[in-house]
């Protein structure tokens, strides 16, 4: 911009009779440099780009059968089996509809894998999961580690994100996420929105 308007101000013309056409010069100069600082504040600055392209958004899929078919080792007894020398009880505390019943939280710390498990009477259901691990299977020989192009084929998913979630319907009631690093499955979110 500055170099425009020393252009400007260099300018001159044979003849000093042409006051106007150099005061016009200036001001159109002027009002091309403000239009473009305004139309660069107005677009938003883009990251530098280190060469790689950068990937879409997270995937979020709703589908009940594929979450079912994903999260199918993540039922409570056998979570029970897999972390039998991890769990221990949390807390211990009466149902809120029925002082009877105690509900029991347990939870289960390893190095790779935490973990919060539900459990009354008369149900028992997974809150939170965070794996790292190769200890559960996520449907089709998936675990933490897989190829994300072996992720992709066994559910048909497109390999252009290093991230996929993969939602209840209709209610969202729960949800499993994939987490990919350097075309490696690296972790893997499990978790309820309610549970009433």
């Amino acid at each position: 911009m500055k170099a425009i308007w020393r252009l400007a101000a260099t300018f001159t013309y044979p003849s000093i009779a042409c006051p106007v056409a150099m005061f016009t010069l200036k001001v159109f100069i002027a009002l091309c440099c403000s239009l473009t600082s305004l139309a660069n504040a107005a677009s938003p600055r883009q990251a530098p780009t280190t060469g790689q392209p950068r990937k879409p958004a997270p995937l979020v899929v709703r589908n009940n059968s594929m979450l079912k078919l994903m999260t199918a080792e993540l039922e409570v007894p056998h979570l029970r089996r897999t972390y039998r020398k991890s769990i221990r009880v949390s807390k211990v505390v009466p149902n809120e509809h029925d002082p009877a019943v105690r509900d029991t939280l347990l939870q289960v710390s390893t190095a790779a894998d935490q973990l919060k498990i539900f459990t009354n009477q008369y149900n028992s259901f997974l809150l939170d999961a965070r794996i790292t691990s190769r200890a559960v299977s996520f449907g089709k020989g998936i675990r933490v580690g897989a190829a994300q192009a072996a992720f992709c084929q066994a559910f048909d998913l497109s390999a252009r994100h290093d991230i996929y979630q993969v939602i209840e319907t209709p209610e969202g009631g729960y949800s499993i996420t994939f987490f990919f690093k350097a075309g490696v499955l690296s972790r893997v979110q499990y978790t309820v929105n309610y549970s009433d």
